[in-house]
């Protein structure tokens, strides 16, 4: 495995388009496990993966073998230091507004005419949460599906804590899954 990570470093060095894509695919899931442990605010999946991306390329054009780590070991640590950092900028002081904040009911007339009414209801947003919701109910166990329901429809059910918080987490992750 270490042998075939070296390979394909070469061939990027080299300039290998397809074996970049390569190395990215086998190392995709140590993107999804660190966008699961941490949030960048305004960070899209896009976003999530140019950020790996080019990181993945300075990993690639930094690592030595000499150090004995794996590069797997190597692209994880940038990537979680890269993370951090952006974490790190958008939480500066600098970036927080210098004007005072003030309510939205002292200028109700201007707020709105200007802001979006959330509350309101977005036909394609409906359709894509409701086949999403089809989708992860398909995919659920009978147990899970109650439970689903029960949160959708604040319906109330009758069961353990514990099993009605494990149903619901397996759905989580059945969801998690489908979405990334």
């Amino acid at each position: 495995m270490v042998e075939d990570d070296q390979k394909l470093l070469n061939e990027i060095i080299l300039g290998s388009d397809q074996d970049f894509k390569k190395l990215f695919e086998k190392y995709y899931p140590v993107l999804k496990k660190i966008k699961y442990d941490y949030y960048v605010v305004g960070m899209d999946n896009d976003d999530w993966d140019q950020e790996a991306r080019i990181v993945m390329y300075k990993s690639v054009q930094n690592y030595q073998s000499k150090y004995r780590t794996s590069f797997g070991s190597f692209y994880r640590q940038n990537l979680k230091h890269r993370v951090i950092d952006l974490i790190r900028k958008t939480n500066a002081k600098k970036r927080f507004p210098i004007e005072v904040l003030s309510s939205i009911n002292a200028n109700e007339s201007f707020y709105d005419a200007t802001l979006l009414d959330f509350k309101a209801v977005n036909p394609e947003n409906s359709i894509l949460v409701g086949e999403s919701l089809e989708k992860l109910y398909n995919k659920c166990s009978p147990l899970e599906r109650k439970v689903l329901l029960t949160l959708i429809y604040d319906l109330s059910f009758e069961l353990n804590h514990q099993t009605f918080t494990n149903a619901f987490e397996r759905c989580k992750t059945k969801f998690r899954n489908d979405t990334n």
